[in-house]
């Protein structure tokens, strides 16, 4: 049966590869963490209780993806902080049929 509840997700590109927030498909409040290069699978980095505290692991440069925590300070895209710059996309899961007429 497919989810009624809406998915939230949030995305940052960089040269190194891409960071993705998104809520988790089975607890409720949890968001997970991911990072994607090219066509690889994303490899979960970690789950954290608020979509800020994810945020903040990637500005902060504790992600635990080496790539991105051992950049010196300066390499960091300035763009990062903002959150304005990170994609944000939802996904509303199913409406029902009824709402839909």
């Amino acid at each position: 049966m497919a989810s009624s509840h809406s998915k939230l997700s949030i995305g940052f590109e960089s040269e190194v590869g891409s960071f993705y927030v998104e809520s988790d498909n089975q607890l409720e409040n949890i968001f997970n963490l991911s990072f994607r290069t090219g066509n690889r699978e994303p490899l979960l980095l970690g789950q954290y209780c608020s979509i800020t505290d994810a945020v903040a692991a990637v500005v902060q440069q504790q992600t635990g993806c080496s790539e991105w925590d051992q950049l010196a300070p300066q390499e960091l895209p300035r763009r990062v902080h903002n959150i304005a710059n990170w994609k944000f996309s939802q996904n509303l899961g199913t409406i029902p049929q009824v709402a839909c007429s």
